[in-house]
């Protein structure tokens, strides 16, 4: 008997006790009990709320394989990208809640809810959290011209220059503009925001000197940091990057935040809590996985790392963090 097996068959036990009793009460539909009796019993589907190439896609291509082998379906994996992830979320939050659609999340549920006045969901409490799977820190870096090689350095040009020094991201909402605005935030700057239409253009814009500085995960920025095109000024996480250990965090700098591109993986409300269970187990064996952690790791990223109350923690947390910042920036799509 094969782990995925045991686990199979224990849950399905309690899944067809807690469906028999929910019924009986009148609390979930005939077909959803009959669904759980033998999850899964058919191919799943993860929503990516992005456009296909990308890094939400390529996080959910990475436990694809493995996440087949250990639930024993077929995972098919859709691209519904649109109004900075609201629509390809919306079809989730949307979906019959019985775990064949799930959504591959990333930092735009915590901030999206600040930046958007008519949002037709709440993303803490529309949808369940499985699991963390990819987290990718975010970092700042300078054009040579600049004269930066550090915070303290970028510090004092931004107070000799107020208002003056600029930094690029890949627009207006991304992971990579929230962490600007958290570092100007924090450290006290005024440092304006310019949005491009794309990690490619901030990086060029940021290579002929257009910008100042560039806001971009780890991963994006290594290369021109480690050719001298870049100078790294900090790194907005916990720890150290492997892919830069010699690059030091903001919070070794005085700059006391992190913040990073993450991406996990959620259900719809209302999907049974023996389904959800099953899933986060699945994702737990997934990523300690050899052949998935060198993939994680090939792109300059950290696998999962929390449990499920630690990631319903942590967006809580994040959204109220990111809402304090969105307001100070005056951050809005409307």
């Amino acid at each position: 008997m094969t782990m995925f097996t045991a686990m199979q068959g224990h849950c399905s036990r309690a899944l067809r006790a807690a469906a028999a009793a929910l019924v009986g009460a009148g609390a979930i539909s005939p077909a959803i009990a009959w669904a759980q009796e033998d999850y899964p019993s058919r191919p799943i589907e993860i929503v990516v709320p992005f456009s296909p190439g990308g890094s939400g896609e390529m996080s959910a291509r990475i436990i694809q394989t493995a996440m087949e082998e250990v639930l024993g379906q077929p995972i098919v994996v859709v691209a519904r990208p649109g109004a900075a992830t609201n629509i390809g979320t919306f079809s989730v939050v949307q979906a019959e809640p019985d775990g064949y659609t799930l959504l591959m999340g990333a930092t735009a549920l915590t901030a999206n809810p600040h930046i958007y006045s008519s949002l037709e969901f709440d993303p803490l409490t529309d949808l369940i959290p499985i699991s963390i799977v990819i987290n990718s820190p975010l970092m700042l870096a300078a054009n040579p011209a600049l004269g930066a090689q550090d915070v303290a350095d970028v510090t004092r040009i931004a107070t000799e220059r107020p208002g003056e020094l600029n930094f690029a991201s890949s627009g207006v909402g991304s992971s990579a503009h929230l962490n600007g605005e958290f570092f100007t935030y924090t450290a006290g700057l005024n440092i304006q925001h310019i949005p491009y239409s794309g990690g490619g253009p901030a990086m060029q814009a940021a290579l002929s000197g257009e910008v100042d500085l560039i806001s971009s995960n780890v991963t994006n920025l290594q290369g021109l940091v480690e050719n001298g095109d870049l100078v790294p000024i900090g790194v907005a996480a916990a720890e150290r990057s492997p892919m830069l250990p010699e690059v030091p965090t903001f919070r070794e700098q005085g700059v006391d935040y992190e913040l990073g591109s993450w991406f996990g993986l959620f259900a719809p409300a209302g999907t049974p809590q023996e389904i959800i269970d099953l899933l986060a187990d699945a994702v737990e064996e997934v990523l300690q996985r050899p052949e998935v952690l060198e993939a994680i790791a090939e792109r300059g990223a950290q696998p999962g790392g929390m449990d499920r109350e630690e990631f319903a923690a942590f967006l809580r947390k994040q959204t109220d963090g990111l809402g304090r910042v969105i307001e100070a920036a005056g951050i809005t799509a409307e």
